[in-house]
């Protein structure tokens, strides 16, 4: 049977052997599921890959970067992130100059906040980036776990809905109702890791029958994303949270999923979404005094 694209099922064509040019966009590549650059070096050897076009192999170039950045800088991150964070974003994305544009982002958005934490409060320095592009990147990690997983399962076609959970949205209110979601997933879904100080952990639980399901995806401990994927577009769930063409700002507001109106996953948690000119942006923390290690 013909390989298929995992992101756009498209019908791959093999690579000749003695082929010397350019690689056509329907040409038949290997992806690593997450990328393997967020992994600690020595890479362990249980990662991920899966079938890909030539063309789509390189649409995140560069953001599987930003979704490192992005991660490392969170505080809380256990030991893998402290060595990500170390070895691969100073010693080697800032040292190299790399990722020039976020890196001005971070630099012009930081400022002085305190979020709560399971220690108590904690001032930290906040930034904010651009999360679409992010989510855009998770939204395609999951579609390459269900490959891997589920190669029977047809979810081309599928409504994607990725939520981002970490110090930053948990200080903006509902923290109760974030934790809470992360706890059900936890505890009512199947769960494995993958790198050789937990850099990237999921569980999940899928409906092949009802065609859709439900991830959770958490880097170096501390950075959360929830992905939700079905047939039934998701605007028709969460009809009236955005109201008019200019897409003004309307929340946080709290959408409850229930195991009726989910088909029957078996999970019952709430999701704060909220929506801005421009587009859904995120934020992440560090430790108070970090940046000027930075310099």
């Amino acid at each position: 049977m013909p390989q298929r694209c995992y992101i756009c099922d498209v019908e791959l064509v093999p690579i000749p052997r003695a082929h010397n040019g350019p690689l056509q966009d329907n040409h038949a590549t290997r992806d690593h599921v997450p990328p393997d650059g967020l992994f600690c070096d020595p890479k362990p050897s249980n990662l991920i890959t899966v079938p890909c076009c030539h063309k789509h192999n390189r649409k995140h170039s560069g953001v599987d970067e930003r979704l490192r950045m992005f991660a490392a800088l969170e505080i809380g991150r256990n030991e893998g992130g402290e060595k990500i964070l170390s070895e691969k974003v100073f010693g080697s994305t800032l040292k190299k100059m790399r990722q020039p544009k976020f890196v001005t982002k971070i630099a012009t958005t930081l400022r002085n906040e305190t979020v709560a934490t399971d220690k108590g409060p904690m001032p930290v320095a906040v930034f904010t980036v651009d999360g679409k592009e992010i989510l855009e990147c998770v939204a395609d990690i999951t579609r390459g776990l269900l490959r891997h997983f589920y190669p029977q399962f047809n979810y081309h076609g599928h409504d994607f809905m990725v939520v981002d959970i970490h110090s930053a949205t948990l200080a903006k209110g509902a923290r109760d109702a974030q934790l809470r979601l992360i706890s059900e997933m936890v505890t009512k879904t199947q769960g494995e890791s993958r790198g050789n100080q937990s850099e990237f952990r999921f569980w999940r639980q899928i409906d092949e029958r009802r065609e859709h399901g439900a991830w959770l995806l958490v880097f170096y401990e501390t950075v959360a994303f929830t992905v939700c994927h079905s047939k039934i577009p998701f605007r028709t769930l969460f009809e009236g949270h955005c109201q008019g063409k200019g897409r003004e700002r309307v929340g946080p507001r709290i959408m409850t999923f229930s195991p009726d109106r989910f088909g029957g996953l078996g999970l019952g948690f709430e999701i704060q979404l909220s929506c801005q000119p421009g587009g859904c942006t995120s934020c992440a923390c560090f430790r108070q005094g970090f940046g000027g290690q930075a310099a």
